[in-house]
């Protein structure tokens, strides 16, 4: 398995550059700041295997962890020339980082590349935190896609459609106050709430939904789970047609409160990190 997947970077990354790094001016979609940030944190966790000698962490994150990233990023971007201008920079990274598990393929593409000198002798890259707010966005739609997935493995039977409803952008403000207190009893955020004059108008639905805000808060810092609005939105509205595709189906992104379709009243449920989904 890992042989035939060694072989089948070998071919991709060929192909990658024989096409050559086409002209591209236009700003650079979701997917595609992704992928680099994604590389650029690749390149931090495998410097930090090698000063531990670890081997298989190395080797794991480097070459299967990254490949499979890929792979991932290929499937998300229709658009061939953004794709392969992409890659081509991606390459550049990710082969010195590659050249200590396998050598021989790493210099051969390098020197495809027309590159100077041997890859073995290059500098080893060094962390870049460019496009770093993308790892969160991605972790957000990885939620969703992991979400919809279990929903359509329980109901068992065909669907043709998805319904994504992000929270409404009180509820968002509602977690920031939430995530400030000390004491996260109903007692104390219900008597926070009705201090603010917009979340006052909400108090019957904040004692439905405080449990479950304080529950997400309970699982990991804020500042890794909750992106915000804007950004869960952007998120969402980038990766629309990606996800129509990976569900084979008609996907529609809805926020909570304005006038959509939503029979099964699911979009009360939307919280900050976890849109309500339905699927019919």
């Amino acid at each position: 398995k890992e042989k035939k997947r060694l072989l089948g970077c070998w071919h991709e990354k060929k192909g990658d550059i024989v096409s050559g790094q086409p002209q591209y001016d236009k700003e650079l979609s979701f997917p595609s700041r992704w992928i680099l940030a994604a590389t650029n944190a690749m390149v931090s966790r495998a410097s930090e295997a090698a000063h531990q000698f670890s081997y298989r962490k190395y080797v794991t994150e480097a070459f299967f962890e990254q490949l499979n990233r890929v792979e991932e990023y290929r499937s998300m971007v229709l658009d061939s020339e953004e794709r392969c201008h992409v890659l081509l920079d991606l390459l550049n990274v990710w082969l010195c980082v590659l050249a200590p598990v396998i050598p021989h393929i790493a210099e051969e593409l390098w020197e495809r590349m027309h590159k100077d000198g041997y890859i073995s002798l290059a500098v080893f890259p060094q962390y870049d935190n460019l496009y770093a707010e993308t790892l969160l966005q991605k972790r957000f739609l990885d939620g969703v896609i992991g979400d919809v997935s279990n929903i359509q493995a329980a109901l068992k039977r065909e669907t043709a459609s998805v319904f994504i409803y992000l929270a409404a952008a009180w509820k968002y403000k509602l977690f920031e106050m939430v995530y400030g207190l000390d004491d996260r009893s109903l007692k104390q955020i219900m008597a926070r709430a009705k201090e603010d004059p917009e979340l006052r108008t909400h108090l019957k639905d904040i004692a439905r939904i405080a449990p479950d805000l304080v529950k997400l808060l309970a699982q990991e810092p804020a500042a890794d789970i909750v992106l915000g609005f804007e950004a869960e939105s952007e998120t969402l509205l980038a990766t629309k047609e990606y996800l129509s595709r990976r569900f084979g189906k008609d996907v529609s992104i809805f926020v909570e409160n304005s006038d959509i379709y939503d029979p099964a009243n699911r979009a009360r449920r939307a919280l900050p990190a976890k849109p309500a989904i339905y699927v019919e």
